[in-house]
């Protein structure tokens, strides 16, 4: 290809726009399809493989551990007792968050495995819903 002498001129309302023509491409999808059966389908609805009740189990023994040291009494410290205190609370409240939030998954998870199994068109997102 040889290089074009011509000089480029700024772009100014009076000039018309060029347009350059658009090459469309089709890309080909590959789907894989896997049979499952219903005892699997069951396993993926299961709280087992749930990340929001793996976070419920740790604050919940963090907030007994932390709160058998507040409600012992062996703090004499006021700056640690009412640091204690704060981490009792706050994995209570962590507790507390990540099991409502493990509930809805798990309410989430059956409810579309349910429409899977009564045939229905299931739509999945990347995101869970909230």
């Amino acid at each position: 290809m040889e290089p074009n002498n011509q000089s480029v001129q700024p772009f100014s309302s009076q000039q018309s726009p060029t347009y350059s023509p658009i090459t469309l491409e089709l890309v080909p999808r590959h789907l894989k399809m896997h049979y499952v059966n219903e005892t699997e389908l069951d396993a993926i609805s299961s709280v087992a493989n749930s990340m929001n009740m793996t976070f419920f189990g740790i604050c919940s023994g963090a907030f007994i551990s932390f709160g058998s040291v507040v409600w012992s009494g062996s703090l004499p410290d006021p700056n640690r007792y009412a640091l204690f205190n704060m981490l009792t609370y706050g994995n209570g409240l962590l507790s507390v968050y990540f099991l409502i939030q493990g509930i809805r998954e798990y309410l989430a998870n059956n409810k579309r495995v349910k429409d899977i199994k009564q045939g229905r068109v299931v739509e999945i997102s990347a995101k869970p819903p909230l």
